[in-house]
């Protein structure tokens, strides 16, 4: 895999307004509890297993929830309780108050709405405010860098990281020059 590395600066206080195009609300999961009331939305019945593991690992959900029907959902964790990825071992992401947002997914009939800039906006603040957030963005997924751009992210390197398995062969994280920035 080859993606972009995203952070958002604790100092950078520059988290735009943003209004998405469809009226929902927003539910943040923090434990199982907080999971039961979706178990049987259609959307999450493949990952249910999944995000109980991530909930009990002191992960984060943000739904976005239009009706009764979740839209999109994002996840988040404080690394210093868990590392989701093989890679989070990576200097880099060492250190208290770094937190990383992964596992972004808008539904196929609510793309295009602003859902992901929207939840990404309100993580930035609830966290950003206690460190830095961190987020992979593949070298391909061109629309999600740009809407990490958008809600206030800055790209600052590349990771380059190949695993087979549960084994991490080779992990890399170049820099794009900004990487004395995020060393504080």
């Amino acid at each position: 895999m080859k993606g972009f590395i995203y952070v958002k600066f604790k100092s950078d206080e520059n988290i735009p307004e943003m209004i998405p195009k469809l009226d929902v609300r927003i539910d943040v999961l923090r434990n199982e509890n907080d999971l039961k009331k979706y178990e049987k939305n259609e959307e999450i019945q493949n990952t249910k297993e999944k995000f109980r593991y991530l909930l009990k690992n002191g992960c984060i959900a943000y739904f976005a929830v239009y009706g009764k029907e979740i839209a999109h959902y994002y996840w988040i964790c404080d690394l210093t309780i868990f590392h989701p990825d093989l890679f989070l071992d990576q200097p880099l992401f060492q250190g208290k108050n770094n937190y990383y947002g992964f596992d972004a997914h808008t539904f196929s009939k609510y793309r295009r709405n602003g859902l992901f800039e929207y939840i990404t906006i309100h993580i930035f603040r609830d966290f950003a405010p206690k460190g830095k957030i961190f987020g992979l963005i593949d070298e391909e997924n061109i629309a999600s860098q740009r809407s990490n751009e958008k809600a206030g992210m800055k790209k600052i390197g590349t990771l380059r990281h190949f695993q087979l398995f549960q084994v991490k062969l080779v992990s890399t994280f170049v820099s794009n020059g900004k990487w004395d920035a995020i060393l504080d």
